[in-house]
Formats: C-alpha cells, structure tokens, sequence
C-alpha cells in the first residue's frame, strides 16, 4: 500500500461506483459496523449535501476556501497520525498493528502531499495565516487524541474510523458530480482510485473484530465514538466553508 490508501483518497475513490448510500454496506446483520453506519446515516446526507462538497465538485469554491482546508488537514493529519500510533499501541494482534504501522506513514506521506497542494494552489501568497490551528480542526484532534489515549482499543479505533469511512462518502459525491471545467479537475481526478474502498473495508473489519470482544456497553461506546468523529467531519467542511478563524 501506498499513502493513497489514507486521507490523500480524501474525494475520489471510484467514480464507477455511485448511489445515494455511500457509507461500506453492512456487513453481517449482527456486526457492529451494520448498526454503526445505519445510526450514521443522517450524518452522511449532511456531509453530501454540503454546499462545500457541492463547490468543489462544480468548480466555484474560493481559493481562500482550498487553502484554509489543505492547510487545516495537514495539521489535522499531523495529529492523526499520533493517535494512530496510540490506537496501534492498544492491539493486541500483530497483523493489526501492522496494518496500523503502514497507515501511520501513509497519512505522513499525505500530510506532505497536501503540504505540497497548499503551495502549488497558492499562487505565490503567503499561507502562513492559514496554518494556525483553528477551534474546528484543534478540538476533532483534541477529541481524537483523548479517545485513543483514554479508550480501549475498539474505542480509540472507533473514533479514528470516520477518517476512512467518511471521506469515502465525500469522495464518491465529488467523483459523481465533478465538472469538466473544473479548475481543480487533474488535482480530483488524481484521488479516483478505487483500491480505496478496500482500504475502508480492512479499517471497517478492523473495528468489526475488536467490537466482537466487546460487551454490549462497549459496543455502545464504540457507536458513540464513532458519531462523535463522524459529526466532527462534517464540522471540519462546514468550517472551511466558513473559512472559521478565531474570534479574538
């Protein structure tokens, strides 16, 4: 696997595969990913019909709006990246953490992937001022860093989850409605690897494994993490729609 197989799929993974429901079908009826995406699903109509999605699909974001979103995931990829190594910290299973090991320097190597995005999209501007940390981005790496610190292992995976799951709902809305003229068109058309949604399903397994050593109060848990992270992703595009800043 390459970086790719992180958060640099982040709007594309197969343009072949489109419909309204864009989270990994259910698994078994009994798994804990079945219920999690079902309880999920409202959360996922709101991230698509984002009127952010919808600009960048269509061309007619802002350049100020790309640059506080690259600048602000590179920082909250930075963060990922820690709580993926405490979550992998948590296994049990070699395999498992080996799988975790390879995300942990592929979502290195996309944090300078969109690094480099940042100042190719820049046109010569300073970036500076977006990289600061905003109230958004800094509380979902806070959240994220809490959970896979003070959580189980299911727990802390659960919250990490929606990085995966998410953005594949993201990138399979900007694969279906992306337009010709679009002036970001070769940067999106760049994400379309479908090898993605098989990365989803090996972090989906992952979770459905660990939950399956779980008490119905810590599948419980997990659920909650997983919203919890799952709201925060809608959070991160509602604030670049708002290029949000701090407010003194």
């Amino acid at each position: 696997m390459t970086f790719q197989t992180s958060r640099r799929s982040l709007l594309a993974q197969s343009a072949a595969i489109l419909g309204f429901a864009f989270l990994p079908q259910a698994r078994a009826a009994a798994s804990w990913s079945s219920e999690a995406f079902e309880r999920a699903r409202p959360i996922e109509r709101a991230v698509i019909a984002h009127p952010f999605l919808k600009a960048l699909a269509d061309g007619t974001i802002s350049r100020d709006k790309i640059l506080w979103y690259l600048a602000q995931n590179a920082g909250y990829l930075r963060n990922y990246a820690a709580s993926l190594s405490r979550a992998c910290a948590k296994l049990e299973n070699p395999e498992d953490r080996a799988l975790l090991a390879q995300w942990i320097k592929d979502t290195a190597g996309t944090e300078t992937w969109t690094l480099d995005l940042l100042q190719k999209f820049s046109g010569g501007r300073d970036t500076t001022p977006f990289m600061r940390l905003r109230p958004t981005t800094l509380f979902y790496a806070s959240w994220e860093a809490k959970a896979s610190e003070e959580g189980t292992a299911s727990e802390a995976w659960a919250a990490l989850l929606p990085c995966f799951t998410m953005y594949e709902v993201a990138g399979r809305f900007i694969a279906g409605h992306i337009r010709k003229e679009n002036p970001y068109r070769e940067w999106l058309s760049a994400y379309g690897d479908p090898a993605y949604s098989k990365t989803v399903e090996s972090a989906v397994a992952l979770a459905d494994r660990l939950a399956r050593k779980e008490t119905p109060e810590g599948r419980a848990r997990m659920t909650e993490n997983y919203l919890t992270s799952c709201r925060l992703e809608w959070a991160l595009w509602d604030a670049a729609e708002r290029l949000e800043d701090w407010p003194v």
